[in-house]
């Protein structure tokens, strides 16, 4: 963890550091949410119950069920250790795709406002 940090940090002041190694490697399978119902109620757990053992809030059981939220790693964990399945897979090269940060069109400055003026008032 104290690597990953560390060369998050290098590669944010562009002094060397991997930019790859700040890539979270980790993702949801698909129907995640699915997967945990059906392993709740195959122990015969409530959400209530579920809810409990994990230390979270019946809302957000039912929210990761319906699939409208992504659990935390922590969280997730808790659930595959509770429920007894894998909900996290880690992801492959071939996974991971980084999309370049888009290049800013520059608009119009208040300088470019200013000079504008200013050459205006010298003819």
């Amino acid at each position: 963890m104290e690597r990953r940090k560390t060369a998050q940090r290098a590669a944010s002041r562009g002094r060397g550091g991997d930019i790859f190694e700040a890539v979270e490697r980790l993702d949801f399978v698909d129907g995640f949410g699915e997967i945990i119902r059906s392993a709740r109620e195959k122990l015969g757990l409530t959400q209530e119950e579920l809810a409990s053992l994990v230390q979270e809030k019946v809302s957000v059981i039912k929210k990761i069920e319906a699939g409208s939220f992504r659990p935390p790693l922590n969280l997730a964990r808790n659930l595959e250790k509770v429920l007894k399945i894998r909900i996290i897979r880690e992801l492959k090269d071939e996974d991971i795709y980084v999309t370049p940060p888009k290049t800013a069109t520059r608009g119009v400055t208040l300088g470019d406002l200013l000079s504008s003026k200013s050459g205006e008032k010298e003819k």
